[in-house]
């Protein structure tokens, strides 16, 4: 069976204790963060972001610029009419990597937890 990625909570809560970093964006940042590849670069559209949050666009474009601004995300201009590429970063400006995502276990990984295990 193959690793199971763990969880950084180092870097969570870096970025929950950034005062430069409002509730929304937080909420944008880990949004992002799961539409993320093997290099931390996803390319969803603003309207996309803001139906996935539940915010308008200006909304999005607030918040990614505050992200951008605190060192927890990198945005590039694509060609017109197409999409930013966004790098999810760790705050210290490295690209967050896959293996600080957490998976989510599947049903024959949760039947061979032990008992005391289930519920966590």
């Amino acid at each position: 069976m193959a690793e199971v990625p763990r969880l950084n909570l180092e870097i969570f809560g870096a970025l929950i204790r950034d005062r430069r970093v409002p509730h929304g964006a937080f909420r944008l940042w880990h949004t992002l963060r799961d539409y993320t590849n093997s290099e931390s670069m996803c390319f969803p559209g603003q309207r996309r972001l803001a139906q996935d949050i539940g915010c308008d666009i200006h909304s999005i474009k607030k918040w990614t610029q505050g992200l951008v601004d605190s060192g927890w995300l990198r945005v590039d201009a694509g060609k017109p009419g197409m999409t930013f590429t966004y790098t999810v970063l760790d705050g210290s400006g490295k690209p967050m990597r896959k293996s600080t995502k957490p998976k989510v276990a599947t049903a024959s990984e949760k039947r061979q937890r032990p008992d005391h295990a289930k519920g966590f």
